[in-house]
């Protein structure tokens, strides 16, 4: 019985996939899964803009369109996008 009560207590971390961007504020990530906009709070871990990552955190606040999203951890760094965060880019 206390198990289930630690495990509801405790929030469960959430893992999003997708390509970071450049955004209002900050940096943003597009996933290809649900076809939503995080807003990222990377705190001390450093992403760039077009790479394409699986990260792990904690959901926050829905603004509009966009969800906040408390990263804890980079999973996976699976190199570059191609396809969602290029066609946002400004062209040279």
């Amino acid at each position: 019985m206390i198990g289930l009560v630690v495990y509801l207590v405790i929030p469960k971390q959430q893992t999003i996939e997708g390509c970071t961007e450049s955004g209002d504020g900050g940096l943003r990530l597009y996933s290809d899964k649900d076809k939503r906009t995080y807003a990222l709070d990377t705190n001390t871990l450093s992403l760039q803009p077009g790479q394409r990552v699986t990260l792990k955190g904690k959901l926050g606040k829905k603004h509009s369109a966009t969800r906040d999203f408390g990263v804890h951890k980079l999973v996976k760094d699976e190199g570059t996008c191609g396809g969602h965060a290029d066609q946002l880019s400004p062209a040279s």
